[in-house]
C-alpha cells in the first residue's frame, strides 16, 4: 500500500468522521431542548424544525422492527466503508474519494442513532410534502449524486 492511499484513507475517515459529528451535534441540540421547534428564518416558511424520531427506514417504514433496521444500518454502513476502502486503495480519484465521504459520514451518523438510542433523529421538513430529515439525510443524497455525474463522465 502507498503512502499517499493511507493519507487519502486517513482523510477520507477524518472527513466522515467530521460530519457524522456536525449532525450529531445538531441532534444532541435538538434532543436536549436547546434547538426549538419552529420556522427557519430567512426561509420563508420553506425550511422548519421539527424533532421526529425515526425508528424505521425511510418515512418510518418498518418501525416496529427496530431491531432489523439496526442490523440492516450497520451492515450497509460496513459495506460503504468497503467501498471507501477499495477506492481508495485502488483509484486516485478526489470526486469519488469525497462522495464516499459524504456518504460514510452520513451513514455513520445515522448508524450511530441506531445503535445508542434506537431510533434516528429527523428534524428538518423541507418544502411542500414537509418530509423529515436530517444533515447526514442530504450528506448521503449528495455522496450518491456526486457517484452518479463521476459514473455518468466516465462512461459518457
Amino acid at each position: 500500500m502507498k503512502k499517499t492511499n493511507i493519507f487519502r484513507l486517513l482523510g477520507i475517515g477524518t472527513f466522515a468522521t467530521g460530519l457524522a459529528m456536525l449532525d450529531n451535534s445538531i441532534k444532541n441540540s435538538i434532543e436536549d431542548g436547546e434547538i426549538d421547534n419552529g420556522v427557519i428564518e430567512h426561509t420563508k416558511g420553506f425550511a422548519e424544525i421539527e424533532k421526529h424520531h425515526n425508528k424505521g427506514l425511510m418515512l418510518n417504514k418498518f418501525s416496529n422492527k427496530t431491531k432489523e433496521v439496526t442490523a440492516l444500518s450497520v451492515f450497509v454502513m460496513f459495506f460503504q466503508a468497503l467501498i471507501t476502502l477499495n477506492d481508495a486503495l485502488e483509484k486516485d480519484d478526489a470526486v469519488t474519494d469525497m462522495a464516499n465521504a459524504f456518504i460514510l459520514g452520513g451513514a455513520l451518523s445515522n448508524t450511530y442513532d441506531r445503535v445508542e438510542r434506537g431510533y434516528v433523529v429527523d428534524y428538518l421538513k423541507v418544502g411542500r410534502k414537509r418530509a423529515i430529515y436530517n444533515l447526514s439525510d442530504f450528506f448521503i443524497i449528495f455522496g450518491v449524486i456526486l457517484r452518479l455525474i463521476k459514473a455518468i463522465k466516465d462512461n459518457g
